[in-house]
């Protein structure tokens, strides 16, 4: 069997790709919806933390936003991994606990190194973490869920494609 002058020796054919740019694609959306929330989230929180902690708090609202982000971010990679390697998607569940587990380290991590820096004001920063990072759950367990909801063909188990629920297709319009 002859491969394709594309394809790379010990990658998988045209189909893997497809699966694989189809994941990224999930991920990269995942990315935007998570950045969109959090910035929604700091823009909401703006005037009423500016009141009751004056500048340095806005400065700790944006940080906890960051954090979070960068800690759905992470959270974000074994989902990604889960779906392009072939091993893993016989998985869901300990993907998705391992996405869940990552994601709790990275923002504990940060958020401790933030608090005990000094450079931020604690107490709006541990609060923002807080409330964004509930806020950002809701979104990376849509991720994960839609995720382990697509099989390895990039489909459900009723045929239809996670991306735009048409029957029997991957491909988008």
């Amino acid at each position: 069997m002859t491969r394709l002058a594309t394809e790379r020796p010990g990658t998988g054919g045209g189909a893997e790709r497809g699966n694989d740019r189809r994941a990224t694609g999930r991920y990269l959306r995942f990315l935007a919806l998570a950045a969109a929330a959090a910035a929604l989230l700091a823009a909401v929180g703006w005037l009423p933390t500016r009141n009751l902690a004056g500048d340095g708090g806005t400065v700790a609202l944006v940080a906890a936003c960051v954090v979070c982000w960068l800690g759905s971010a992470l959270g974000g990679v074994p989902v990604l991994l889960g779906e392009t390697a072939a091993a893993a998607t016989k998985a869901p569940v300990a993907v998705a606990f391992g996405s869940m587990l990552v994601r709790f380290v990275a923002v504990l991590g940060l958020a401790m190194a933030g608090a005990l820096s000094g450079l931020v004001a604690v107490r709006p920063f541990l609060v923002w973490t807080g409330i964004c990072y509930l806020a950002l759950l809701v979104v990376d367990v849509r991720y994960v869920l839609a995720a382990g909801a697509a099989g390895p063909d990039g489909t459900n188990e009723d045929g239809r494609s996670h991306d735009d629920g048409r029957k029997g297709t991957t491909e988008r319009p």
